[in-house]
């Protein structure tokens, strides 16, 4: 799909210091939302956010009374193609009418060298961080609306064995209730990496 011109520049919306969010593009990262016509091309991945959207809403919600919609949400297939490309820290969402509220990252990456780098870096409080390879087969879930994280550099040469694919599932909430709290525990980190957001 890359190859054949599905990919757009990947880029975040980032608060600067007086709250008004820009657009930053992500050198080296392309993106392809997934509206359901992949069918031809990537059948595998609309089963998989099917089969994700089918059971993770319903376990989250009887576990963490999170509140997930059964039949809303969003996706992105993203390509960080090496050269040092890498993703800004950011939070997903950054407040109202934005509802999604559990980030879910699939990697497709059979085989990946730990070389490249590219990991995954989520914030905690007290400066922790956990840094999660993108090895293939792997599921991570994190807070949509709290958790800072970013993409480190994929440090290897441009090619299509060094190429980092990550598929995007949010999972939104059917209430804007609770988007954004303040009071959340990991609050307090977002606010140290964004003051006036």
């Amino acid at each position: 799909m890359y190859a054949a011109g599905a990919f757009a520049q990947s880029y975040s919306e980032v608060a600067d210091n007086d709250g008004v969010l820009q657009r930053v593009d992500k050198p080296g990262v392309y993106s392809l939302e997934l509206n359901g016509d992949e069918a031809q091309t990537a059948s595998f991945l609309l089963h998989y956010t099917a089969g994700i959207l089918h059971t993770m809403p319903q376990l989250l919600n009887h576990h963490l009374n999170t509140g997930l919609s059964g039949s809303n949400y969003g996706t992105k297939l993203a390509l960080t193609r090496g050269n040092h490309s890498k993703y800004p820290k950011h939070v997903d969402n950054v407040g109202l009418p934005d509802l999604r509220k559990i980030t879910c990252i699939y990697y497709l990456n059979p085989g990946w060298d730990k070389r490249n780098g590219a990991e995954l870096r989520l914030w905690g409080n007290r400066g922790v961080v956990e840094d999660v390879s993108p090895v293939g087969d792997r599921l991570v879930l994190f807070w949509s609306d709290q958790v800072v994280h970013e993409v480190l550099a994929n440090v290897a040469d441009i090619s299509s064995s060094s190429d980092r694919f990550a598929l995007t599932l949010w999972l939104v909430s059917e209430s804007s209730e609770g988007i954004c709290d303040p009071q959340h525990p990991l609050a307090v980190t977002k606010r140290e990496h964004f003051p006036t957001a």
